[in-house]
């Protein structure tokens, strides 16, 4: 890999769409970098790194097209290293992204330790030489969804930097490339074994996310609450993907209640969230650059905001494309409503008819209608239209929980060989001077 500095992207600069159009395939990590590049959840920071030739002054932003300076589509073309800093909300986090021809060469099978990644390597050390780097100064520095060998090359740099207050949560990545099969079209439809829609003379519809009390439901239950989460919550429901099964009446509505699951749809119950939107989880300490304040999901009663919502089981997409959110109200598990909530994520990301709308809602379990096009937002906001068109799906799992796991594989999810980390890193404290005697 060639010398190379990282440099700023200036918001609405034409080389995003030129990376996302020519070089994002070209990249390790493709889906998730053309996810985070076109979301409209998170604010971003983007880095690009390409050889100081191609983009002269050293930290400056690259140029736009125009007489005597460096074309779009050279810096699109050259670029070797990718770095998109979400701030918010929710999160302050990186993904580092870099060539795939070098990026898990010689990896070892199976998720045990590879080489050091040197390209991996150099971006780590590129980012911390960066002068003006958004995050506050001092302050942490977060990392989400790096391959283990990238991953402790990374921590490495790092660390010889003056970052040795270091935190990890491995994660396992579950993958699905392939659109449904015949049989889970005829689940989704509520046709296929297993799938039934009706309880306590009421019914369930497929839907999406949409409004202010399905935003508070969802972060309600979520497993990472924050200062934030509400606002990451209701941009997650406006801008992207959600799935969901709402209720229509009879008894035993949106309140908890009930026994507990031990099938696969109890991975969508407590304690079974997906590592997701992603520092938070075992980062979330580090990360988080604001001061503490009262969480919207500490402070509310949860049996209130499953009764202002009649959505009982659900599922996102997150900013990079990951699945999240997680869950099933208790009173309606064993159901098989997670599954056919999975299932329809699959059906709009993945196809077939990827992409289409159902028309109007269906009672008895038909697929939904507003929202399920191309992304299938909120139906009060304007949903994934225009957004990286995913070749898989994929939600990173704890190590330990076997839950999700479960239901991913249940899913048709396939397990990848290698694990994915998590980590933040925060500079040591300076020692104190020593006092005079």
């Amino acid at each position: 890999m060639e010398a190379q500095t990282l440099h700023l992207v200036p918001p609405g600069s034409p080389i995003i769409a030129e990376l996302v159009r020519t070089r994002v395939q070209h990249l390790n990590d493709p889906d998730r970098a053309g996810s985070l590049l076109t979301t409209r959840i998170h604010d971003l920071r983007v880095f690009v790194g390409a050889p100081d030739n191609i983009i002269p002054n050293s930290h400056a932003s690259p140029a736009h097209d125009g007489p005597g300076l460096v074309s779009t589509a050279a810096v699109a073309a050259r670029c070797q290293v990718l770095v998109v800093y979400t701030m918010g909300p929710g999160m302050r986090a990186h993904s580092v992204f870099v060539e795939a021809e070098v990026a898990f060469r010689r990896c070892s099978r199976g998720g045990r330790r590879g080489p050091p990644d040197p390209a991996l390597r150099r971006a780590a050390s590129a980012l911390v030489a960066l002068p003006d780097h958004p995050s506050p100064p001092g302050g942490p520095l977060a990392f989400i969804a790096v391959a283990q060998h990238g991953a402790e090359a990374m921590r490495g740099v790092l660390r010889e930097a003056g970052y040795g207050k270091q935190r990890a949560a491995p994660c396992l990545r579950y993958c699905r490339s392939t659109p449904l099969t015949p049989e889970e079209l005829e689940e989704v439809a509520g046709q296929g074994r297993g799938t039934g829609t009706d309880g306590d003379a009421g019914s369930y519809v497929l839907d999406s996310l949409r409004g202010e009390a399905d935003a508070k439901l969802a972060e309600a239950f979520w497993g990472f609450p924050s200062a934030s989460s509400l606002e990451f919550a209701r941009a997650v429901v406006r801008h992207s993907t959600s799935v969901c099964m709402r209720y229509k009446g009879g008894a035993g509505g949106g309140g908890g209640g009930g026994g507990g699951a031990s099938n696969a749809e109890a991975a969508a119950g407590p304690g079974a969230e997906t590592a997701g939107a992603g520092a938070q989880a075992g980062t979330k300490a580090l990360a988080e650059s604001a001061a503490p304040a009262e969480s919207v999901a500490a402070g509310t009663d949860r049996d209130a905001a499953a009764a202002a919502s009649d959505a009982v089981a659900w599922l996102v997409r997150y900013g990079d494309g990951t699945l999240g959110m997680v869950h099933t109200l208790e009173a309606h598990r064993r159901r098989g409503l997670m599954r056919r909530c999975g299932l329809e994520m699959v059906r709009r990301l993945l196809g077939p008819g990827r992409g289409a709308g159902e028309g109007e809602e269906q009672e008895g379990g038909g697929a939904a209608g507003a929202g399920a096009g191309a992304g299938g937002g909120g139906g009060d906001g304007d949903g994934d239209e225009g957004a990286w068109k995913q070749r898989e799906l994929y939600a990173f799992i704890f190590l330990n929980n076997a839950a999700s796991i479960a239901l991913f594989e249940a899913l048709g999810f396939s397990r990848s060989p290698l694990t994915w980390h998590w980590f933040a890193a925060e500079r040591e404290p300076e020692p104190e001077p020593a006092q005079a005697q």
